[in-house]
């Protein structure tokens, strides 16, 4: 079974056995549909039960069986995990870029020549776009089987059609 760290235990909180807690970002939806997160012990991810938590600038959490600040000492600034399969937050995001590998080629257009070399390839929700530098702008070129004519990889090239108009955007 696979574990995601979503973010990190803090300092105990009063005398009741509270901490802080910082969630990363990403993860705030995830968090807030479970009720048992998981801590690294002795080389295991162990399940910690929420017994409450209380909002605020900083989030403070309460486990079930953790009472004094003595038991809660222990578990400070260690980082907290959830279960692969409750965390969302890699359906909107490709598991791969698929064209990551043209980084630092040259663009070519068939009509317009060389347009420059590709500093990122960028991943949106429709497609990847290559990043350039053309004319002192940057732009952004899709990347896509409609736009790419040829990749010669020997001479690290992307040889593409581009609609027209489309670097004057």
């Amino acid at each position: 079974m696979n574990y995601i760290q979503i973010g990190t235990l803090g300092k105990t909180h009063g005398l009741k056995g509270e901490l802080k807690l910082k969630i990363d970002e990403e993860y705030i939806d995830d968090f807030n549909e479970v009720d048992v997160l998981f801590l690294k012990v002795k080389g295991h991810y162990a399940p910690y039960f929420i017994e409450s938590i209380r909002s605020g600038n900083t989030p403070i959490i309460k486990f079930e069986d953790t009472n004094t600040k003595e038991d809660a000492n222990g578990l400070q600034h260690k980082p907290i995990f959830l279960k692969e399969e409750a965390v969302t937050v890699f359906a909107d995001e490709p598991e791969e870029l698929l064209f990551q590998h043209l980084k630092g080629f040259k663009i070519v257009d068939n009509n317009l020549g060389n347009l420059g070399q590709i500093k990122a390839v960028e991943a949106y929700p429709q497609q990847e776009m290559a990043v350039i530098t053309h004319n002192k702008n940057e732009v952004l070129i899709p990347l896509n089987e409609f736009i790419i004519a040829e990749i010669d990889i020997d001479n690290q090239t992307v040889l593409v059609n581009l609609p027209e108009g489309l670097l004057e955007i």
